[in-house]
């Protein structure tokens, strides 16, 4: 079984998204993270598109527009809302300031899982 992931990373390198900045989505397309969701929303999660921007969870009124769903970060097995592999790296970053591609965005991600998975954010708790 694929693993969601390597779901995500798929569908980024896929071509079917067009890029977007400083928001999970909007008219123009998706940021990394935003594909996420929609990756998540393709696999059943219990997620739907929320105003111009964002997602929600179902049964809930909250819309994200930044930063994934924790229902979505607990699917894909990350640690953080954004990405964070260290203290001033996360794919929002590559995302929105450094402008990545969504092709070396997940080159990033399959190369930093463990980080992903694991970084925590001085003083965060489990």
């Amino acid at each position: 079984m694929t693993e969601p992931i390597d779901l995500w990373i798929e569908a980024l390198r896929s071509g079917e998204y067009h890029q977007t900045r400083l928001a999970l989505r909007d008219a123009e397309g998706f940021c990394c993270l935003g594909v996420a969701c929609e990756v998540a929303i393709k696999a059943g999660l219990p997620l739907k598109q929320a105003g111009d921007d964002g997602y929600s969870v179902a049964d809930s009124d909250i819309i994200h527009r930044a930063f994934l769903p924790q229902a979505v970060r607990a699917w894909l097995g990350l640690s953080t809302r954004n990405g964070q592999v260290s203290a001033f790296h996360s794919l929002s970053v590559l995302n929105d300031r450094e402008r990545r591609d969504f092709g070396y965005i997940a080159d990033f991600i399959d190369e930093h899982r463990e980080e992903l998975t694991s970084y925590r954010t001085p003083g965060e708790t489990q």
